[in-house]
């Protein structure tokens, strides 16, 4: 297979509530490993540059660890420099070996026309990818004609490949954790490296050497892999079901019960009950209380007894409203919690409703359930929702942060400005 360099692109053609205030589409966590940790290691890539929606440039010319495809001037001028372009809203877990071995002028599309791939000069397919985004069109084969005269043959897969709105990530966590898993490679556990830990089943557990697993626990792999990551602890009588990740650094309190397919960032401290959910990093569900098929960003703190409804009473659809000025959808999901923006606080006791939003930097502080959307930057008690002064907040982001060593920078203050 021919070297290339890998160019990821967000289309803006998702709608992902508060997750993508801060992300971009790669960047969300949809198993073990981000989205744009999982392509470059299955397609064997260097990740060179990025295409994103205008909103999002300064935040990540800042975060991310790679060049912005504006400064990339070698791809305007080396025009045989052979680059593969993948849509960040592809996960890597199907049609992978068709894509890497894609042929120059060569382009993926789903049924509905959605580019997920393209390959070939890099200078050529970084223009046709920004002038597609800039179309806001679908269909990649509709508007082709008239952001380029090259010849670029068309592949169409027969199934939808792209995720285009949340719960697309809870759809496909149990494959993305499988996959992930084994491309972490990390050590097996062996039984009795720890007295009183118990393992059952026999998909493979793996730890970090640097992980600490205390007595009385259950690791339960009969149903899939189990991977716990560098300096992890998890407390004992913790019992914690396959397939689950474990990040670097995330605390497991003692007496918790983490079931399948569970995704904990890195940096978190979690408790209580915890199933197929991902929680993006950084984030505090420290004590008792229930959340389940839900997705949980950064910077999160879920006071004691927060629980979440995650199963209607009819045992119907859920529907999830994603913006205040946008329509309930549904999700054809049986099960879905919430969406929970990042630098979302709640207070004791409090009650996410099925398929609820809660958007970034909301602070919740009810007696009685929470809102089915609670707007970005809402302070919402028993008095009434008001809005959250911004200065109030990012001191309290600040705060926040530097009890784990970070700082938040201007660029990302000036984001959560944007945003309120």
């Amino acid at each position: 297979m021919p070297s290339h360099s890998l160019i990821l692109f967000d289309d803006g053609l998702g709608r992902f509530g508060p997750l993508g205030d801060r992300r971009a589409s790669f960047e969300f966590r949809s198993g073990a490993l981000t989205t744009e940790e999982r392509l470059a290691r299955v397609l064997k890539c260097e990740r060179e540059g990025w295409i994103a929606p205008a909103a999002l440039m300064s935040v990540l010319n800042e975060r991310i660890s790679m060049l912005p495809l504006g400064a990339l001037d070698r791809f305007a001028t080396e025009s045989d420099e052979i680059a593969l372009a993948v849509n960040g809203a592809w996960l890597g877990l199907a049609h992978v070996d068709e894509i890497a071995k894609m042929s120059v002028r060569q382009a993926f599309v789903q049924p509905d026309g959605r580019l997920i791939a393209i390959r070939g000069a890099g200078n050529e397919i970084a223009a046709i990818v920004q002038a597609y985004m800039q179309s806001g069109i679908r269909d990649f084969a509709s508007v082709l004609p008239t952001i380029t005269n090259l010849n670029i043959r068309l592949r169409r897969t027969r199934e939808r490949c792209l995720i285009d709105r949340p719960w697309h990530l809870l759809e496909s966590l149990d494959a993305a954790l499988r996959a992930d898993i084994a491309l972490l490679a990390l050590p097996p556990w062996h039984d009795g490296a720890v007295h009183s830990v118990v393992k059952l089943g026999d998909h493979p557990v793996t730890v970090h050497p640097d992980a600490r697993i205390h007595p009385m626990v259950v690791l339960n792999s009969e149903k899939g892999p189990i991977a716990i990551d560098a300096d992890a602890v998890v407390g004992s009588f913790c019992v914690i079901a396959g397939p689950c990740y474990i990040g670097q650094e995330t605390i497991v309190s003692p007496q918790t019960h983490i079931r399948s397919q569970a995704c904990i960032g890195p940096q978190c401290v979690v408790g209580g009950e915890i199933s197929q959910s991902i929680i993006h990093g950084q984030s505090n569900k420290g004590h008792a209380g229930y959340l389940g098929h839900s997705l949980v960003g950064q910077w999160v703190n879920l006071g004691a007894d927060t629980n979440v409804s995650n199963l209607k009473n009819t045992y119907g659809s859920v529907r999830c409203q994603l913006e205040a000025d946008g329509p309930a959808e549904d999700s054809r999901q049986s099960k879905l919690g919430p969406l929970i923006g990042d630098f979302v606080r709640t207070a004791i006791g409090t009650r996410l409703l099925t398929g609820s939003v809660v958007g970034t930097g909301a602070m919740i502080a009810l007696s009685g359930f929470a809102p089915k959307l609670v707007p970005r930057l809402a302070f919402c008690t028993d008095e009434g929702e008001e809005r959250y002064e911004i200065d109030k907040f990012l001191d309290t982001a600040r705060k926040m942060m530097s009890r784990r060593g970070q700082t938040l920078s201007e660029v990302e203050a000036d984001r959560l400005r944007a945003l309120a």
